[in-house]
């Protein structure tokens, strides 16, 4: 742009460092990357929607099921369907209520009507005549996401029923059902907490109960925009305010915007592109302003010199005279797996890396030797792990926490034979690892949990879990150990982990 292009296309390879899923290939990918000069989110989006238009009609027998795609803000998103990710085809939508239990004696939804609290309900129109089974199987699934149980109502014609029935006042009862617009033989579930963690649960059980309930059409394509995306975020983990997503976004507002609002009041022209719940691509309209970039990472704690030192290039050039410009990527192989009706990125990709990001045509990567290093000048002083022994209990799923560089995924790979240590040896059992067959897997796929879990149960496989996420770890895990500073500070139940009092821990915790 700086340049004096006004526009540019290109499908082009992205390599990015990324986890592997079901939507993801881990390393690279291929994407339809374009920008524009003097260009609005509007103008952008009017010309990606005929671009999909034209796509289906050109390519497919599917129908897109709204021209222009609607326009939901990332907030609204995350209030009705728990996601940024919404698969419009389900019609389920959680509903805030906490106005109504503000004085409600109700312990439980009266401490989370709160600001940054929320109680969400979701309405299942029909459906209070389910099954114990049905019923079992819903608590079931809300104790995996973390929830202690499933609060629900069941408005039935003999009178109503419910494990929190008992707490409700009337006139609680009736405003909920003017507000949801109940009818007899509807069932509500209810959750509440911190606004972001109760969204995202019950986003799941939304979308658990939308894929068991209804038969959504593979030939409808539910297109939509999620606009308005936060700019900063608090860091829990740091203390400090954070960028939520993308910093070279322009802030909604400019530089009166950041000198004036609080940090987490600022919106972005950031958008993303989603299709039947599936993210196809994230886009902006770019800050080219000098002075706004600058303010844009003061406000995130960076200093001028900070930003002359990792992105001088971009503001000489800015500096120069740039145009207002945006642009988007959408991913193509994603756009490939969608219209042949894939559940998998790999079924449409040649010769795929698998879950492990290993190239099997070309037997890599391989192991690192100490020649390669040092042909290389590449020198690794860092320890990561220091003379460490635990316990796995057999037949359970152990988990192993700790924050970014503690060393859970070094000793995975250590426990596979992928790395080998700088001294000493690795036993297992009180035998050598190089003596033992390979049966270690690393499996790094949020979307498998639960087919861990009936694995482990059901065949009496002992599991060893690297993650970062609590979700998981309630989830499906028996015992934990989490790293830091080269060894174990903790080792246990995960009740025990819940309660742990660590500081490291807690901060952990409490920050997810």
């Amino acid at each position: 742009m700086v340049a004096g292009f006004d526009k540019y296309f290109q499908i082009a390879p992205c390599f990015r460092d990324e986890d592997s899923r079901a939507d993801r290939s881990p390393g690279e990918f291929y994407q339809l990357d374009l920008e524009m000069s003097f260009i609005e989110q509007n103008d952008l989006f009017m010309l990606i929607e005929s671009m999909f238009d034209h796509i289906t009609k050109e390519l497919s027998k599917k129908k897109i099921v709204a021209l222009p795609f609607p326009q939901i803000a990332y907030r609204d998103s995350m209030d009705r369907f728990g996601t940024d990710k919404p698969d419009l085809r389900n019609p389920l939508e959680m509903i805030e209520v906490k106005d109504i239990f503000k004085t409600s004696t109700f312990k439980i939804f009266a401490e989370n009507t709160k600001d940054g609290r929320t109680v969400k309900a979701l309405v299942l129109k029909g459906r209070a005549n389910e099954s114990r089974m049905f019923y079992d199987k819903a608590e079931e699934k809300a104790k995996q996401l973390g929830l202690p149980g499933l609060a629900y109502i069941q408005f039935k014609d003999g009178g109503n029923k419910g494990p929190i029935l008992k707490f409700m006042k009337e006139e609680e009862l009736n405003l909920l059902k003017g507000k949801l617009k109940i009818e007899t033989g509807d069932v509500v579930f209810f959750a509440a907490g911190i606004w972001e963690r109760t969204c995202k649960i019950m986003g799941e059980m939304r979308s658990y109960f939308g894929k068991r309930l209804f038969e959504f059409d593979k030939n409808e394509l539910a297109f939509c925009w999620i606009v308005d995306f936060p700019m900063y975020e608090y860091n829990e983990e740091l203390k400090k305010i954070d960028f939520s997503h993308n910093p070279f976004s322009m802030p909604q507002g400019g530089l009166q915007a950041l000198r004036e609002k609080a940090p987490l009041d600022i919106l972005a022209f950031q958008y993303d592109i989603v299709c039947n719940g599936i993210e196809l691509s994230s886009g902006a309209i770019r800050n080219h302003k000098p002075e706004i970039m600058y303010k844009v990472f003061e406000i995130a704690g960076y200093s001028k010199a900070d930003v002359d030192a990792k992105f001088g290039h971009m503001i000489r050039a800015f500096q120069h005279g740039a145009p207002p410009h945006g642009g988007i990527a959408p991913g193509f192989d994603r756009i490939v797996m969608i219209y042949r009706d894939e559940e998998n990125l790999r079924e449409v990709i040649p010769f795929p890396m698998n879950q492990k990001a290993q190239d099997l045509l070309m037997g890599a990567p391989s192991t690192v030797s100490e020649k390669q290093l040092t042909e290389l000048h590449i020198s690794i002083n860092k320890i990561i792990l220091n003379d460490i022994s635990i316990d796995f209990p057999e037949r359970e799923i152990s988990i192993l926490l700790g924050q970014s560089g503690s060393g859970k995924s070094v000793l995975l790979k250590l426990l596979i034979g992928l790395l080998k240590p700088d001294l000493g040896e690795i036993k297992i059992d009180g035998e050598q690892l190089s003596l033992l067959d390979a049966r270690l897997d690393p499996i790094a796929s949020d979307t498998i949990d639960e087919l861990i879990r009936k694995v482990s149960l059901e065949y009496g496989i002992t599991s060893i879990v690297v993650t970062h996420d609590l979700h998981t770890v309630f989830k499906i895990g028996s015992s934990i150990a989490f790293l830091n500073n080269a060894g174990f500070i903790f080792k246990g139940s995960t009740n025990e982990f819940e309660k742990c009092t660590e500081p490291t821990v807690r901060k952990f915790i409490e920050g997810r």
